[in-house]
């Protein structure tokens, strides 16, 4: 499940500032000092998501989800400053990937 940011007075300003850009083509999951965050289009609103390990990186870079993105390197200490519980170790997955709007169905909870 991904750790998504809420930092003011946009997403996209915050990330514009404490980012850097970068193309996925050409790079890679980035670790140590710098996170991969991912701002997501969605149409009636922005999400920007920390990609915490290669895995969820891989899974918001999937071709299937079709929504518009753009990837910033973020210092590590800049996330700390607007998420402090952010985990400085990867965390463990606890869903996959959920392709909001792409048409592809969500599985239902056996419970509810």
């Amino acid at each position: 499940m991904s750790y998504y940011i809420h930092p003011t007075p946009t997403k996209q300003e915050w990330l514009e500032k404490h980012g850097e850009v970068f193309d996925t083509d050409a790079q890679e999951f980035i670790d140590g000092d710098e996170r991969t965050v991912v701002l997501v289009n969605n149409n009636l609103y922005f999400m920007a998501a920390i990609c915490f390990d290669k895995a969820e990186f891989d899974d918001w870079n999937d071709p299937k989800d079709i929504r518009p993105k753009r990837w910033y390197k973020v210092p590590l200490e800049d996330l700390h400053d607007i998420a402090p519980d952010f985990p400085l170790e990867p965390a463990k997955r606890r869903s996959p990937p959920n392709y909001c709007g792409t048409g592809v169905p969500l599985p239902l909870p056996s419970k509810l």
